[in-house]
């Protein structure tokens, strides 16, 4: 097994690298895999540089991996609503 070319995927949000498994010199799988498992460091600065420094990153994976900070307070709000709602004066209702 080896990996090759790893790249950033703007549209799959990681570092990918291309894997192939040979046996016996005949190539049996090609397929992308996520980098970050395999070598964790060098993603890291494949991301730095392609995703940040270069700007390419797509709008919906900005919004879903760096939520703005009123997300989980405003999840905390509702859990401390939902539990002050269902227990008063230490009885359940």
């Amino acid at each position: 097994m080896t990996h090759q070319a790893p790249h950033w995927s703007a549209s799959a949000g990681r570092v990918l690298v291309e894997e192939v498994i040979t046996l016996h010199g005949l190539e049996v799988q090609r397929r992308k895999v996520a980098y970050g498992n395999i070598n964790p460091k060098d993603a890291t600065a494949i991301f730095i540089r392609s995703a940040l420094v270069e700007d390419n990153l797509e709008p919906k994976i900005v919004q879903r991996r760096l939520r703005p900070l009123s997300s989980p307070l405003a999840a905390g709000d509702r859990r401390q609503r939902v539990c002050s709602s269902t227990f008063r004066l230490g009885r359940r209702e």
